[in-house]
């Protein structure tokens, strides 16, 4: 069951420690059965143009219905959700596990000349293992890229940030706007078709082909990185 876990966290700074296209990352502790774990917070972000507006509560619970549909999701090539918690913004921040050793892209660049052949399809072995349960599970990811890939303490990979594109874009009036911005921001792995229109004006949405056109990127950049 998805719990509101705020009393039970506490931050490790004054800052947070990453920012991305939907928000805020923080590092903080979660206390609770007797015990003390490192967790990330990502807190989504409203930017100045994107008002909440009068149906705060209406998206605050759509937030909270997406995120107990992703918690329900279990497999070892996937960030798992522990809950959620407020005080790091309008809305309700995402609780998930710390990883160690930081993003597939930020992994590379500080270990890529020491990894082996043997070690580099090990990790494409987990990332595609993730992306083919989401996929299974009819969970879209929608913004599938390096720094969406986490690198645990024990060496295993584990896709995060599944469908928070498309659930972001959905709660935030200015979605055209946001969803735009994003996009241009992770260009380097995006299916080409997510820049077209429909003739109603419409932006193409996210699917799992443009998921596998991804990962194809993602595998390049394991590849030669």
């Amino acid at each position: 069951m998805l719990q509101d876990l705020s009393k039970y966290i506490t931050k490790e700074g004054d800052y947070p420690v990453a920012r991305g296209g939907f928000g805020e990352i923080w590092k903080c502790t979660l206390h609770i059965d007797r015990s003390s774990v490192k967790v990330a917070v990502k807190a989504l972000q409203v930017y100045a143009g994107d008002q909440l507006g009068a149906p705060k509560m209406k998206k605050i619970k759509r937030i909270k219905r997406e995120l107990k549909i992703c918690a329900k999701l279990n497999h070892a090539n996937i960030l798992r959700i522990h809950g959620y918690t407020y005080g790091f913004g309008p809305l309700p921040a995402i609780i998930s596990p710390w990883a160690e050793n930081g993003n597939l892209t930020v992994y590379l660049e500080n270990k890529g000349a020491a990894l082996t052949l043997v070690r580099r399809f090990q990790l494409l072995r987990d990332i595609v293992a993730g992306l083919q349960y989401l996929h299974a599970n009819s969970v879209i990811h929608g913004d599938f890229n390096g720094p969406n890939v986490l690198i645990r303490a024990d060496g295993t990979a584990c896709i995060a940030d599944f469908g928070l594109s498309l659930m972001y874009s959905e709660i935030v009036s200015a979605s055209q706007a946001s969803w735009t911005s994003t996009l241009k921001g992770n260009m380097r792995w995006m299916a080409p078709e997510l820049l077209l229109e429909r003739e109603d004006g419409s932006q193409v949405r996210p699917s799992e082909q443009s998921d596998m056109y991804s990962f194809g990127g993602v595998m390049l950049q394991v590849r030669l990185g």
